[in-house]
C-alpha cells in the first residue's frame, strides 16, 4: 500500500516540477524578449528564424525526417517478418538498416533533383 501511495506521489510531483520549469522558460524568454523589444533590437534574429531559412537547413530536415520515418517503417517490417514468418530478431534490425539505407538513397536523389533546379 505504501508503495502504491509512493508512486503517485512521485508522479504529481513529477508533473508539477516539469510544468514549473516549463513555466520558468517561458517567463524568461518573455523578459528576454521584452527587454529586446525596448532596447530596439531584432527579436526575429535573436530567435534564430534567419539561419533557419536557408536551403541547406531544410534538406537537413528532410534528410532526418526520411531517414527516421524510413526506419520506423523497417522495424514495422521486421516485427512482420518476426511474427508471420517466423524469423528471429536479426530480420528486426535487418529491415531497419535496409530502410535506413534506402531513405538516404532516396535523399541523395531528391538533393541532387532540388541542387540542379536551383542552379539552374
Amino acid at each position: 500500500m505504501n508503495a502504491d501511495i509512493l508512486g503517485v506521489v512521485m508522479l504529481i510531483i513529477l508533473v508539477i516540477m516539469s510544468g514549473v520549469v516549463l513555466w520558468k522558460y517561458l517567463d524568461a524568454r518573455h523578459k528576454q524578449r521584452m527587454a529586446m523589444i525596448e532596447k530596439g533590437s531584432d527579436v526575429f534574429y535573436a530567435e534564430g528564424t534567419a539561419a533557419r531559412k536557408s536551403p541547406g537547413d531544410q534538406l537537413v530536415v528532410l534528410k532526418w525526417g526520411m531517414l527516421i520515418a524510413f526506419v520506423g517503417i523497417g522495424l514495422f517490417v521486421g516485427r512482420y517478418l518476426q511474427y508471420a514468418w517466423g524469423m528471429d530478431e536479426k530480420a528486426i534490425i535487418a529491415s531497419m538498416l535496409t530502410s535506413g539505407g534506402i531513405a538516404l538513397v532516396l535523399f541523395y536523389f531528391i538533393a541532387a533533383a532540388k541542387g540542379s533546379k536551383d542552379t539552374k
